[in-house]
């Protein structure tokens, strides 16, 4: 089942999402501009993986947890949108999803106070209607998330980079928003101990298979199929496996550091960095990783019961995987 067939299946859980996002973001005291800025990165939320994945772990749940797995869907989707927000900052990105970012409409302290303004109005919400639980869980994601942005800062242009290292930044600042979330709706549906730390880990596999798939797409696809410049990690000096493989070739290895070196490397120099990745194996070593994962992925999910929801979390790391 694709991401669209599941999108279609939980359209009207989705819809309830929505109306939480709005709900946590209607007792604003932004006034309009800040508000309209606001409505239309919330607008841009893509195919709701997250809220998705969570469904999709509950399972068939109790009604009475109803409430609170729809508000902290809808919580985890606007911290998701204001992390979204402040990579684009970080990478200085003027597109997201082939759409301007925020803050090449609008500026860097625009961009920087929606990010603020979506983290605050996800939790106050949370706390508002007293899922504290959640609000907690929230809390500690961004500490990690935080902690992994920082963490990729001080790699950058290090080409000695490790695929450790790599991994490290990978579980903090992308796989733990699908592990916190996967744990989360677990636990509030009343799932077992060990139904709880299976999803948990299943979560942080299929969040380093989306950074591992993201990255690879950066060396293989055009702007037109990314919605977005492609090379910019390597122009910027983040390393990812095709380019941390390649960088421990003997053959192409050291003219790939000189180009990694460069400042303002120009498109020809990109596409010779593309080249000499390829050449050394590096996008067919980052698929095979990817494919190793999926099924670290698929064997967590053996702890969850047989069902059509298990079936859907392992079509989800077949997509992931054959991207």
């Amino acid at each position: 089942m694709s991401l669209n067939q599941l999108a279609a299946l939980f359209a009207p859980d989705l819809a309830e999402v929505r109306t939480h996002m709005a709900r946590a973001l209607e007792p604003s005291i932004a006034h309009e501009r800040f508000a309209s800025i606001l409505d239309e990165s919330v607008g841009n939320t893509g195919k709701m993986l997250r809220p998705i994945l969570m469904f999709l772990v509950a399972g068939s749940y109790d009604e009475s947890c109803r409430d609170e797995l729809l508000a902290t869907a809808a919580a985890y989707e606007l911290g998701h949108t204001a992390s979204l927000i402040l990579d684009d900052v970080i990478d200085g990105a003027s597109l997201r999803r082939g759409s301007a970012s925020v803050q090449s409409s609008y500026g860097v302290p625009v961009a920087l106070c929606s990010s603020d303004y979506l983290l605050m109005a996800a939790q106050g919400y949370l706390l508002q209607e007293g899922y504290d639980r959640s609000a907690a869980e929230m809390a500690r994601l961004v500490r990690v998330m935080c902690t992994g942005e920082v963490l990729q800062y001080e790699h950058l242009h290090d080409c000695t980079v490790s695929l450790g290292d790599y991994l490290a930044v990978a579980q903090r600042k992308t796989a733990s928003l699908f592990e916190s979330c996967c744990g989360l709706s677990a636990l509030i549906t009343g799932q077992p101990e060990d139904s709880v730390a299976a999803v948990r880990s299943f979560g942080e596999t299929l969040g380093i298979m989306f950074q591992v798939r993201d990255d690879l797409k950066d060396w293989t696809e055009d702007e037109s199929q990314a919605g977005k410049p492609v090379n910019e990690d390597f122009s910027e000096g983040i390393y990812t496996i095709p380019a941390i493989h390649a960088f421990a070739d003997e053959t192409v290895g050291d003219r790939l550091r000189e180009l990694a070196a460069l400042v303002h490397p120009t498109p020809a120099e990109l596409g010779e960095a593309r080249s000499l990745v390829e050449q050394a194996g590096g996008i067919a070593y980052a698929r095979a990783y990817l494919a190793r994962l999926a099924g670290q992925a698929a064997d967590t999910l053996s702890a969850l019961p047989e069902g059509p929801h298990r079936d859907a979390l392992l079509g989800v790391v077949r997509m992931v995987a054959s991207d």
